[in-house]
């Protein structure tokens, strides 16, 4: 197994991303600095985002990851706890 970590800061500088880890290229564990941390390329690769909880710093960028998949007409998954599926419902 591979793993990257993107970010593991719950705020942002030019030297700390938020939280996100990255797991074999295909599987991300919380969005917080996911799209700032990522080539469109790599952010294509990826199946499936596991929401650890509601925090921003832990799902910021799964809506820009959404649009840049867009355009692709590729899903991904989304897995997470109901209150947090509510809460990036919104």
């Amino acid at each position: 197994m591979e793993l990257r970590v993107l970010g593991a800061h719950n705020a942002e500088s030019k030297t700390t991303r938020l939280e996100s880890h990255l797991i074999d290229k295909v599987l991300v564990l919380d969005a917080g600095g996911l799209t700032r941390s990522l080539t469109f390329e790599e952010q294509a690769g990826i199946r499936a985002v596991i929401l650890s909880h509601r925090h921003f710093d832990h799902v910021r960028d799964l809506l820009p990851l959404g649009v840049g998949l867009l355009t692709s007409g590729k899903t991904i998954d989304v897995y997470a706890i109901e209150d947090t599926v509510k809460f990036v419902s919104e």
